[in-house]
Order: structure tokens, then sequence, then C-alpha cells
């Protein structure tokens, strides 16, 4: 069992050995400027050769790693920097589709206001939908303070029927939309001015229903697919001749002797981001 005893004696023989090895060395180097010690010179070169390789492999080794972990630093900050960049992009291509939605709206009510100069339209923003979801609702901008009033008709920026206004406040009203149960709008089909009641039928899995249509008596058709209904004017709440939708089938109900034509609206109001608020008539 060694003692504490033998430290310095280990201490001491080591110091001596490198300084053997150093010594070895220096004098090495001073006889190989003279040629004296090739021979040996090759030797130790061969003995020491294998570590020395070990050395320069673990050397690049360990270079190999940290130009590793640089590159690996480098990726991760180009590819942060794509994200932000990618993410700055989706962000402008959203502004520029809103600009366009916007752009193409602008240009339906300037051409309806072409087909229909007799109409006096107000515009108003969508800022809102039925919260809870059981009915078909917008909630728009423009009040009793601007001249919205109940009953008043909701149009698409093309100039489609998508509503009638319900509630009126200050500066905000909601717009029931046609395709809701609780909506029932005079109609008549444009081709035949055959009379009928649209009704909405979105919460029975529909769309719309125009009702109570006389059942023709002659060989010709009061309604057909096809043809177009369009609001009647009748309660003068709505102006007559504007396009609701196109009837997709009809069936004959023989019992009341009339007709009854399932109706497809020609826009979903639920994506519009304005609608023009029917004030008037010039």
């Amino acid at each position: 069992m060694r003692t504490t005893n033998d430290r310095p004696l280990r201490l001491g023989r080591t110091i001596v050995l490198l300084i053997m090895l150093v010594s070895l060395s220096l004098g090495l180097v001073g006889l190989s400027a003279t040629s004296k010690l090739d021979g040996a010179e090759n030797w130790l070169a061969g003995v020491f050769a294998p570590v020395q390789k070990g050395f320069s492999e673990a050397g690049q080794n360990v270079g190999n790693f940290l130009a590793a972990v640089r590159d690996s630093q480098q990726l991760k900050a180009e590819n942060d920097a794509l994200k932000l960049q990618n993410q700055s992009l989706q962000e402008e291509n959203a502004k520029l589709l809103d600009l366009q939605r916007q752009n193409d709206e602008l240009r339906q009510e300037l051409g309806f206001q072409k087909l229909r100069p007799d109409l006096i339209n107000l515009p108003a923003a969508v800022v809102g939908h039925d919260p809870n979801g059981t009915s078909q609702t917008l909630l728009i901008d423009k009040g009793e303070a601007e001249g919205v009033r109940k009953d008043m008709a909701a149009l698409s920026p093309s100039g489609y029927l998508v509503g009638q206004v319900t509630d009126v406040e200050a500066h905000r009203a909601t717009v029931l939309l046609v395709i809701d149960a609780n909506s029932k709008v005079p109609a008549k089909v444009q081709r035949t001015n055959a009379d009928g009641v649209l009704e909405g039928q979105w919460q029975v899995g529909g769309r719309l229903s125009l009702k109570h249509i006389k059942q023709s008596q002659t060989a010709g058709e009061y309604v057909g697919k096809g043809d177009f209904v369009v609001t009647s004017g009748a309660g003068g709440a709505v102006p007559k001749g504007i396009i609701i939708g196109q009837v997709l089938s009809v069936d004959q109900l023989d019992i009341k002797q009339e007709q009854q034509a399932d109706v497809y609206p020609p826009v979903d109001a639920n994506t519009l981001d304005s609608v023009l608020i029917n004030v008037g008539t010039k």
C-alpha cells in the first residue's frame, strides 16, 4: 500500500522524465540539422508517427465538428429569415386579395347602378354574423342615423336580393338573409309573371322555396327549371324586379292546385364584405 510519503518521490521522477524527454528532443533537433542522426530520427519518426496521426485525426474531427455546428447555426438563421419572409409575403398577399375583392365589389356596384339608376342605395360594410349560429343574419355598420329603416332591402354589390333589415340601431342594423326560415318575400317568375312567396329553407337543410304558385291551366308553364325569380314589389318594402335566385326544380301540388319550386340564390351572402341598402327610389 502506497503512502502519502511516496507522492513527492513520484512527482520528482515525473519531472526528471519530462526534462530528459525535452533534452532528448532538443538534441535530436540539433543533430538533425547536421544530418548525423538520420537513422535515429527516422526510427523515432516511425515510433511517434501513429501518435502524431492520432492527434492530427482528432484535431481534424474536432474541426469538422465545429464546422458542422457553425453550418447548423447558419442554416437555422437562414431558415428563420425565410420563415419571416414567407409570413410577410402571406400577409401582403392577403391584403392584395382583400383589395381585389373590394375593387370587384365596387365595379359590381357601379355596374348595378347603371342597370338600375332608379334605385338609391347606401353602401354598408358587413361587420358581423349571428354569434349563435341559429339564424342567417348580417350585422352592418349603417343604422338609423344614416337613413336605414326596418324592412329595407339588402342587396349584394352585384344587385341580387340577399335579405331585409329587421333591427335598427343608431349606427348599426341587422339584416335577415332570404335563406333564413323566418324570411318571406313576395316574388314572381320573371318569364311568366306568375306570383308566389319566396321562403327561406336554411334551418331545414335547403336554400329557398317559391311557394303558392298558381298551376297552369293551359299547355304553358307558370314556372320551369332555369327560370329566374325576382321581387314582385308587393307591399312596397322591396323594389320590384330584383333577382333573388334561379329555379332548380318544380313540384306539382295537385291537392292545393299549386306549384312549388326549389330556388338557388346566385350569391352566398355569408361571404360578402359589404351590401347595398336600398333606401329609396328616384
